[in-house]
């Protein structure tokens, strides 16, 4: 069978489930590490979070300096339970629990937690590997499950 193609009624292939699933665990890290290059070309060249378009603005948007409650902290950005389904060929759904908190380096029980919600990601197979084309967080049961997980 075909790298990748659907199999009886859309099952994913190992190989795809893991590549995706490394490139959710490289989302997290280099976000938290501030490797904002790297960060950014996990999207497509136009790919999006919420309203921030195309790998340049995503790079910048990562730079930026933390304002508000986290000013000066380091992110925490814990991702759990993901569940993918492929909708057609070269695109994956994910869903995804996300904890979002912030701690201060070196710096014992320094970590708060701040919020706890949902990614929901559209994942497409490009020349570079399997990318993001958008991902957007929302608060956990906040939006319905999309019925492509059911």
């Amino acid at each position: 069978m075909e790298r990748g193609a659907p199999r009886r009624g859309g099952e994913i292939a190992y190989r795809d489930r893991a590549d995706i699933l490394d490139l959710l665990a490289r989302y997290a890290t280099y976000w938290e590490f501030r490797a904002c290059r790297a960060w950014a070309a996990l999207f497509t060249e136009d790919g999006h979070y919420f309203d921030v378009r195309g790998r340049a603005a995503l790079e910048a948007a990562c730079c930026a300096p933390r304002q508000g409650a986290d000013e000066g902290r380091d992110s925490i950005h814990a991702q759990t339970n993901t569940l993918l389904v492929q909708v057609a060929d070269n695109r994956i759904h994910g869903l995804t629990n996300v904890v979002f908190g912030s701690h201060r380096a070196g710096e014992a029980q320094s970590a708060r937690f701040t919020a706890y919600g949902d990614y929901h990601d559209v994942f497409v197979r490009t020349a570079e590997g399997w990318r993001f084309e958008s991902r957007r967080a929302c608060s956990h049961l906040a939006d319905p499950l999309p019925p492509e997980f059911l």
